[in-house]
C-alpha cells in the first residue's frame, strides 16, 4: 500500500504522486476556444477537455500528468501540456519513478476512483489533504517497489480486449 503524496505539506518520499493546484485557474468565459492547447475543466467526457485555447505559456500544466476535478472526482491522463479552470488539481508522478505513462495512469486512476467511492459528497470530501492520505493497493516488484511495468502491460491488455470486443459488437450490429 502506498500513500498519494500531498501538495504543500511533506508526505512520504515513497508517495506515488505530488498533488498540486493548477498553475492558474483560467475562467472559460474570458478565453477564445480557437487555440492550440487543451483547456481542461471538470467535465466527465472528452478527457475533461472543454476546448483548445491560447494563453500565457508559463501557466501550462505539465504533460504526462493526471487532471483531477475536485468537486466531480473526474480524473484524466493528460499527455500534452494543458491549461485548466477552477478546482482542478494536478497529479504528477513522484520524480523517483520517472515519467507517467498512459497505461500506468489508467491503472492508478481506476483504483483511486474505486477508493473515492467510499467518500460521501460534500464536507470537502475531495480536499487535497484528504486525497493526499488516500491509500491504494498496488502490485509490487520483488524489491517492494511499485510494479509499473505490470500496470502498463495489464492496461494494454485491457484496452486491446476492449477494442476487440467493440469490433465484434460493431460487426454484429452491421
Amino acid at each position: 500500500t502506498y500513500m498519494l503524496r500531498g501538495s504543500i505539506k511533506k508526505v512520504s518520499e515513497d508517495g506515488i504522486f505530488d498533488i498540486r493546484p493548477t498553475k492558474k485557474k483560467i475562467n472559460a468565459k474570458t478565453v477564445n476556444f480557437e487555440g492550440n492547447y487543451p483547456y481542461v475543466a471538470r467535465g466527465d467526457i472528452n478527457n475533461g477537455i472543454k476546448g483548445l485555447i491560447d494563453f500565457d505559456k508559463q501557466f501550462l500544466n505539465p504533460a504526462n500528468t493526471i487532471s483531477f476535478g475536485q468537486d466531480t472526482a473526474t480524473m484524466f491522463f493528460q499527455p500534452k501540456p494543458y491549461f485548466t479552470g477552477d478546482k482542478i488539481q494536478i497529479f504528477t508522478l513522484n520524480k523517483k519513478y520517472g515519467i507517467l505513462k498512459e497505461g500506468v495512469a489508467l491503472y492508478l486512476m481506476t483504483f483511486a476512483k474505486k477508493a473515492f467511492s467510499n467518500f460521501s459528497w460534500g464536507q470537502n470530501s475531495f480536499a487535497v489533504d484528504k486525497i493526499s492520505q488516500l491509500k491504494i493497493k498496488l502490485p509490487v516488484t520483488a524489491t517492494g517497489e511499485p510494479d509499473f511495468d505490470y500496470m502498463e502491460s495489464y492496461m494494454s491488455d485491457v484496452l486491446k480486449n476492449t477494442k476487440e470486443k467493440l469490433k465484434v459488437l460493431t460487426h454484429l450490429k452491421a
